[in-house]
């Protein structure tokens, strides 16, 4: 029985489109992001500062067990009672064990930050810096749960006359901790200073015993400080002495306006201050400061933050790349026969410190690492295995995965906002996968 050509054309084509859908069904489905038109938006750079105040920590003249009197973290006049210093034990034997009382607001607001702090650290694996902050909650519970049983005692008939009273000799806020980064001045910041992990801590409360000479607490006359960072590397080492800069601080939702001003730490490292005032008192117990500066507004798309990824490309120097065929292309030695190949070009840049040589950020599925290109105009040979990351999209206006490269001005919680009008970029109407983590380039949808 002769075959009909028409019967087996068909049969073939309905096992086809039997099979598409198949695989069609079969897979996972990928959800698009159509870029919107461009908007006016401003960039933002983080920065992390150390803060260097006016400061004077006070120490006890008499050995004993301290007890506070005032709250801390707030403002004390000249004269003010601000601890006594039992001598003998004759106070103590006037606390009862019971004589904790409920904790103030502002102390119970700190205490959360605290704990808030020591479980982010927790949960981030930094359990060193998790249990650093044990000894700062425990003086912050017992002061503030002692402070009214301790007054209670000091305004009563019985108070012992063998207790010494420490009183402020000048108006400020009372903190009853230090860090070995107390009373440091601009002139005596070096690179080291900004060691975060090297910084230790010193704390006091109600019931700790003191020897003459020990820390009591630390004065700071009012909220306004000094702002001081690296500068190399960063937008602001291009700002001028007595600029106006505006910050927004970590954890405050309003920004401030400060002057900055450029100075040489104690090793020549570059630095810049911003000298701030009236930030409230929030961070009078902060020592180190993430903040950040906008920049003028430019024009930038809106993406979706899931839609960004970063894939790492060969570093290859433009000399060693042919584009006069319109179109990129490498040779790479080889024994048999030098091989030319074409490259996809994602990003590119010049180099830094003196090197003004331009280098692409490019692939190729015959490169690997090892191989040697060559140039044609030159004896030269270049080695094949530098990588460098280029954060970008998958764009699939083709109905493929292709990397495209963005350049991320600022971003949000959901959101990127990034340039347009890049030379490797996208442009608006450009259809981007929503979620980069569930495609890879070259992928069919």
């Amino acid at each position: 029985m002769r075959l009909n050509p028409v019967y087996l054309f068909f049969g073939l084509l309905l096992i086809y489109l039997i099979a598409r859908v198949i695989a069609w069904t079969g897979q996972t489905s990928v959800a698009i992001y159509t870029v919107p038109a461009a908007v006016e938006t401003a960039g933002r750079t983080d920065y992390r500062g150390l803060i260097v105040r006016d400061e004077q920590s006070v120490t006890a003249e008499a050995s004993g067990t301290v007890e506070y009197l005032a709250p801390e973290n707030e403002k004390t006049a000249v004269g003010q009672e601000v601890c006594l210093i039992d001598t003998d034990g004759s106070v103590a034997s006037l606390l009862s064990d019971d004589s904790a009382e409920a904790i103030s607001g502002a102390a119970s607001a700190e205490i959360r930050k605290r704990i808030r702090a020591a479980g982010q650290e927790a949960l981030s694996g930094d359990f060193a810096s998790a249990a650093g902050e044990v000894d700062p909650l425990h003086a912050l519970v017992v002061n503030s749960e002692m402070r009214s049983a301790v007054l209670a005692v000091r305004n009563s008939d019985s108070m012992p006359e063998s207790a010494q009273i420490c009183t402020a000799e000048e108006s400020g806020y009372v903190m009853y901790a230090s860090d070995s980064l107390s009373g440091l001045t601009e002139e005596q910041v070096t690179a080291d200073s900004f060691d975060e992990d090297a910084v230790t801590g010193t704390y006091s409360w109600s019931g700790k015993s003191v020897e003459s000479g020990d820390f009591l607490w630390r004065r700071v006359p009012d909220d306004s400080f000094t702002l001081v960072f690296e500068t190399a590397g960063t937008d602001a080492a291009g700002w001028n002495d007595s600029q106006k800069v505006t910050v927004t601080l970590s954890g405050q939702e309003s920004p401030v306006t400060g002057t900055f001003r450029q100075i040489t730490g104690a090793d020549g490292t570059a630095l810049g201050c911003i000298d701030l005032s009236s930030c409230g008192t929030g961070v009078l117990t902060e020592r180190f400061l993430s903040f950040h500066v906008d920049s003028a507004s430019q024009q930038g798309y809106q993406i979706p933050r899931s839609a960004v990824t970063t894939k790492s490309y060969y570093v290859i120097p433009a000399s060693y790349v042919d584009t006069s065929s319109g179109s990129p292309v490498i040779t790479i030695e080889r024994a048999e026969g030098n091989l030319t190949a074409k490259i996809s070009v994602y990003s590119e840049y010049t180099g830094t410190n003196g090197d003004r040589t331009l280098y692409y950020l490019a692939a190729c599925s015959s490169l690997n690492d090892g191989d040697y290109l060559v140039n044609g105009s030159s004896s030269g040979r270049y080695l094949v295995g530098v990588k460098a990351p280029v954060t970008g999209v998958y764009q699939v206006n083709r109905g493929y995965c292709i990397f495209r490269q963005v350049e991320i001005v600022r971003e949000d919680e959901d959101y990127c906002f990034i340039a347009s009008g890049t030379r490797y970029g996208i442009t608006m109407n450009d259809r981007i996968v929503m979620d980069a983590s569930g495609v890879k380039e070259n992928q069919i949808l």
